[in-house]
């Protein structure tokens, strides 16, 4: 009687690399921080001189008071983002239930396209301008 064996490549027994660590520490993650820290700075000064000033009396300054703290909302969004840009990149396609990548139907018929403009016109020019 023979034992059914399993494949030592078996999909059951592959373990899926997660997400490579960001690297905190890192020169391009420092940079990041320092300007995160700069931009923060300066929202924060700029929305404390904005609201001194509508105290004293400048109608516009209070869209400015609440302004400032806006781009530092969207600074840290960003800082988030570029911190993390190298997970999303490394993360695979989806798989459709056939294990195929999705495509997208827009960009096969772009490339249907571009397949017939170069079958009429090769790229490069006619053959005696070569």
């Amino acid at each position: 009687m023979t034992v059914p064996t399993r494949d030592p490549r078996s999909a059951d027994d592959e373990v899926t690399a997660g997400p490579a660590p960001i690297r905190w520490l890192s020169g391009p993650s420092l940079r990041l921080h320092a300007a995160l820290a700069a931009g923060l700075a300066l929202a924060g000064g700029a929305t404390w001189l904005e609201w001194t000033r509508a105290q004293e009396g400048h109608a516009i300054a209070w869209v400015y008071t609440f302004e400032w703290p806006l781009f530092a909302v969207l600074g840290i969004y960003l800082w988030w983002r570029l911190l993390h840009a190298e997970q999303k990149a490394q993360r695979p396609a989806r798989a459709t239930e056939t294990g195929t990548a999705e495509q997208d139907p827009g960009l096969l018929a772009w490339q249907a396209y571009l397949a017939r403009l170069h079958e009429v016109d090769p790229p490069g020019g006619p053959e005696s301008r070569r």
